[in-house]
């Protein structure tokens, strides 16, 4: 509840938002409760949509279950761009999401603007796995700004709460 009211008190957007909550590996006594909070939340912020996807795997994996719930969020989404949300963030400062989206419309080499909790090294580690070989590859980054937004260049993806294009995304799913 917290990550949520946080985002939704700190994220500025004038479109519409569409919530695809996934559930993965959820205690089916909990369910009614949290079916009531988003209830709470669209009536309170107007939010157009409301989906919960249950996901649970067939085995009891956490990782399994996890993964599927990844799966089936990025398969529902319908716009452009997306927000991925974790639960464990809590929102400090107000972010301008139409700026974003609209850096991200206009330059078509920005796939992906994630939000850090701690300052970004100076370098990230790339790695390549196969059935023999790990090697693994640091990377520097860079700074640059692009229509007055400070941002830094890296070669990771992160599901730290970022904004995405859809389009690239779905790519991942499809592999």
């Amino acid at each position: 509840k917290r990550t949520l009211d946080s985002f939704l008190h700190k994220i500025c957007f004038s479109g519409p938002i569409r919530f695809i909550v996934n559930i993965d590996v959820l205690q089916r006594s909990k369910l009614r409760g949290l079916k009531d909070y988003f209830f709470q939340i669209k009536r309170r912020h107007g939010v157009i949509k409301i989906e919960l996807l249950i996901n649970e795997s067939p085995d009891g994996s956490r990782y399994k279950a996890h993964s599927l719930a990844l799966n089936n969020l990025y398969r529902s989404i319908s716009s452009k761009f997306y927000f991925h949300l974790e639960d464990d963030w809590l929102f400090l400062n107000h972010i301008d999401l139409d700026k974003l989206i609209h850096l991200m419309d206009t330059c078509e080499t920005i796939n992906h603007i994630r939000l850090s909790k701690t300052r970004i090294k100076d370098k990230c580690w790339i790695y390549y796995l196969s059935d023999e070989v790990i090697e693994q590859y640091l990377i520097p980054v860079s700074e640059c700004v692009i229509d007055n937004v400070p941002l830094v260049k890296t070669f990771a993806w992160s599901f730290n709460p970022h904004v995405g294009r859809s389009s690239i995304v779905k790519k991942f799913i499809s592999l």
